[in-house]
């Protein structure tokens, strides 16, 4: 292990055609496939729960409200914070769950 921490511009990065991967631009529909899939390619992160994340991405287009999508941007957008990310991204996932089902238990 390297006592000095991890460096960044040393870290592998993920390829597509032996090309690094960019996220800039990328629509919110391209964020719902990319972020889980670099969860299970070893980036940092639940894949479940960056999916479950996605959907409630998309569940708030069009309701004003992003928190989802920018959060999900953010994990894909700046790789040296995906820990971070996936963590907040994992715990509003796990809020909005217990929100549905203690609604559901009501009735």
């Amino acid at each position: 292990m390297d006592p000095e921490g991890p460096d960044a511009s040393r870290a592998p990065q993920v390829r597509v055609d032996g090309d690094a991967a960019r996220f800039d631009g990328l629509s919110l529909d391209a964020a719902r496939l990319a972020a889980p899939a670099l969860a299970r390619a070893g980036e940092p992160g639940d894949p479940e729960a960056l999916a479950a994340a996605a959907d409630l991405a998309e569940a708030e287009r069009g309701t004003g409200r992003s928190r989802f999508a920018e959060l999900l941007l953010a994990y894909l957008r700046t790789p040296e914070s995906r820990p971070q990310v996936a963590t907040r991204l994992a715990d509003h996932v796990a809020i909005e769950e217990r929100k549905r089902r203690d609604v559901d238990g009501l009735f």
